[in-house]
């Protein structure tokens, strides 16, 4: 993981990852470099930057319905900050391997705390909202990866 975490990390800086290799878990694995290394705000600013000039690469259009999304950006980095501090001590590719097999690195896992048809909806794509069916906190993510 280490080589591919790397090259991962270089391709988002670099604006040049290709679109195959940017999914899910390179997102994942990205977000947990980035809240690793930078405070928890520099850290958005530049996975917001980030992915909207990795968007432009791939000719896929930022725009009220596609492209970045805020709401998705924050809460996965929300995620990512708590799995952290309940994990200090790791590098950041031990980080990215066990945030990866556990269960809050699932797809799905948005939707535990925000109804579908709202995160989907384009003010949750242009401003983070905070989620309303479960608290996003340290308590409720450690008990997520601890229960699954």
């Amino acid at each position: 993981m280490k080589t591919d975490l790397k090259s991962i990390v270089e391709g988002f800086e670099n604006s040049n990852l290709p679109k195959e290799k940017w999914t899910h878990e390179a997102h994942l694995a990205v977000g947990t470099w980035y809240v690793k290394k930078y405070n928890f705000h520099d850290a958005i600013i530049r996975m917001r930057m980030g992915i909207i000039l990795l968007n432009d690469f791939h000719g896929t259009a930022n725009t009220q319905n596609s492209g970045y999304h805020e709401t998705l950006t924050v809460f996965w980095a929300k995620v990512i900050h708590f799995h952290q501090e309940f994990s200090e001590g790791f590098f950041a590719e031990e980080l990215v391997a066990e945030f990866l097999k556990s269960p809050l690195a699932s797809r799905e896992l948005p939707f535990q705390f925000y109804n579908r048809e709202a995160i989907l909806s384009t003010s949750h794509r242009a401003f983070f909202h905070e989620p309303r069916l479960k608290k996003l906190d340290f308590p409720t993510i450690r008990d997520l990866f601890k229960n699954g």
